[in-house]
């Protein structure tokens, strides 16, 4: 579908704040009271909760190290190395004696033909049972000494020379030939060169955990009392705090945050004026309010808002 319109633009004047007289003012400051009045405003007390401003004691030099050691191989470097192949015959842990047997002879026979210059990767490609590294020539990649694989596997891997391969293995899985391919020395960073980063882990956890325990009594004690936050911030060994007075819609301090204004405006804290429950303002970082002071909405006088009430009034003739 298409259309096709005439239109004509008609300017209009906007009427200046200086043209609205003070009677026409006045007439829509009486027409509407309700929006020339304060807003509602509180004040609020307010025990505070910040894991980053707890202390905690100073780390002991000896719980340090016990952390770098238990941490050192999982995070500060390596232990010795293998770059590892291996060929698979595989046979079940429970298997007779006669499949265990032909099982070792088929794995003798391999390693007699590698041993005859035949290439290990050729030898994996073709007659490897191990489905994961048989198309990789049986690469198993780097290995360090941790306990992933079984430790016949590991003893043998970590006995073996650079280059050479190891007599058939014995595992669950069924008999290996195992080669390294490459080795590498363990190398890690010292306790010196971590210890900053282990002591700052630890003063995070202590805070963690200390800020624990301090909500459980925060949240009890301002339960208990809930007319006042003195027993609450005698508990947490922290002072009573206040704000300015703030309305619904902004304020200072903790009051920016629309939780803490959600709850100063709410029930509970005005008409019961009980403790709020704790608030989360941050990672680790709560506040209990109480209100301190209430100023309720207020019709303003005019001589105090001509120069709103002119303002309204221009916008609404220029509007009409």
């Amino acid at each position: 579908q298409t259309r096709s319109f005439r239109y004509l633009t008609l300017a209009s004047t906007p009427v200046g704040v200086e043209q609205v007289s003070d009677e026409d003012a006045k007439a829509c400051f009486q027409r509407n009271a309700s929006k020339f009045q304060t807003k509602e405003q509180v004040s609020l007390e307010f025990v505070e909760l910040n894991s980053a401003t707890l202390v905690v004691p100073p780390a002991d030099e000896a719980m340090l190290r016990d952390r770098y050691e238990q941490q050192k191989s999982a995070r500060f470097g390596s232990g010795d190395q293998r770059l590892v192949s291996h060929i698979l015959v595989a046979v079940a842990g429970n298997a007779d004696a006669v499949a265990q047997k032909a099982a070792l002879a088929k794995a003798s026979e391999l390693l007699a033909k590698i041993r005859g210059g035949a290439s290990f990767d050729v030898v994996a490609r073709e007659s490897s049972e191990d489905v994961g590294s048989k198309e990789s020539g049986g690469d198993l990649g780097w290995i360090e000494k941790t306990g992933a694989f079984e430790q016949s596997f590991e003893d043998a891997l970590f006995g073996l020379a650079v280059g050479a391969v190891s007599e058939p293995v014995r595992t669950d899985q069924g008999y290996h030939l195992i080669t390294v391919r490459e080795s590498r020395a363990a190398s890690f960073r010292s306790f010196e060169e971590v210890r900053a980063e282990i002591e700052a882990e630890y003063a995070t956890s202590e805070r963690e955990h200390l800020f624990g325990e301090r909500f459980n009594e925060l949240v009890e004690a301002a339960f208990a009392t809930p007319g006042s936050l003195e027993p609450t911030a005698k508990a947490l060994e922290s002072p009573v705090q206040k704000t300015e007075l703030f309305d619904r819609d902004s304020g200072g301090g903790i009051a920016v945050f629309p939780k803490v204004r959600e709850a100063a405006f709410s029930d509970p804290a005005l008409v019961e004026r009980n403790n709020s429950e704790a608030i989360e303002v941050g990672e680790n970082h709560v506040v209990v309010v109480r209100i301190l002071e209430h100023k309720p909405a207020a019709p303003r006088k005019y001589e105090d808002v001509v120069a709103e009430a002119k303002i309204t009034m221009s916008r609404a003739e220029w509007m009409h």
